[in-house]
């Protein structure tokens, strides 16, 4: 089986008639302002008066800040005053800022003294100076060696003072924090105490009420069913039956109002023999 070579078509493109790309396209009319001075002239006096149309254009979109240039002097003088005003207020932070991070102390070093040779007194013989009676005037005043280091500067010293008195706000801002605290452990402990107590009085005052409640049915009950107050029906059937009890029925034989006149009255008389 013969070998059959395939053929592989080669495309060569002309680089001569291909459009230019975007940037070398910018990169020629670049070089066409460069070569051309006039050229270049109309183009930046047309950039020119397009920003200054942008910025009438801003200005007058917003009408409550018009431009330096479009005020009084007057105006013009305060809003130059309130920008001075506002810089020395900016520089005075920066300073303050440098001055607050900048904690390296002075040197505690004196500067050196210039030195003066004296010279040095004639030796006086021992026995002059025993016969000789001492004065005020040959006592000499020296200065006393002070054993505690030089002063820090005073901003240190404003510095260690805040710190203190911080440090004692600290203290008692802790103390009332305290303080409060066991004020409120107090008031809840007392607000459960009282809850408890209502609720128990409550429980109380509520089982009275219920007992007075049955107590007074009772009462009720038995006064209609005296046989002045009512009478038995003689019938087979009767009866009432509730909670597995039968009971016989049985007819008032007055009217509401005079029982009710009537039981008022008698309790009343109760009441009043109890009281005596």
């Amino acid at each position: 089986m013969a070998h059959q070579s395939t053929k592989r078509s080669v495309i060569q493109y002309n680089t001569e008639n291909m459009p230019l790309s975007v940037k070398e396209r910018s990169a020629r009319y670049r070089q066409k302002l460069k070569e051309n001075p006039v050229l270049r002239e109309e183009k930046l006096a047309k950039r020119k008066e397009s920003y200054h149309r942008r910025k009438q254009a801003l200005n007058g979109r917003n009408p409550d800040h018009p431009s330096i240039k479009d005020v009084s002097a007057a105006d013009a003088e305060k809003r130059r005053e309130h920008w001075r005003e506002t810089q020395k207020k900016f520089r005075k932070k920066q300073k303050q800022a440098k001055a607050v991070l900048d904690l390296t102390p002075d040197s505690f070093e004196a500067p050196p003294e210039n030195i003066v040779n004296i010279p040095e007194p004639e030796p006086i013989p021992l026995q002059e100076v025993e016969q000789r009676p001492l004065s005020p005037t040959h006592v000499v005043n020296a200065p006393l060696a002070s054993s505690t280091p030089e002063r820090l500067p005073m901003r240190f010293k404003k510095l260690k003072k805040e710190k203190r008195d911080l440090n004692k706000q600290l203290a008692a801002l802790q103390k009332q924090l305290s303080q409060t605290k066991q004020r409120c452990n107090t008031l809840n402990k007392l607000l459960k105490r009282s809850k408890k107590t209502r609720k128990a009085k409550e429980k109380v005052a509520r089982s009275e009420m219920v007992l007075k409640a049955k107590q007074r049915k009772e009462s009720v009950i038995s006064f209609l069913c005296r046989d002045e107050n009512s009478r038995l029906l003689p019938g087979k059937k009767d009866t009432i039956t509730k909670n597995k009890v039968r009971t016989q029925r049985r007819v008032l034989t007055k009217t509401m109002k005079e029982l009710h006149a009537l039981y008022i009255s008698e309790v009343d008389t109760k009441l009043c023999v109890l009281q005596t």
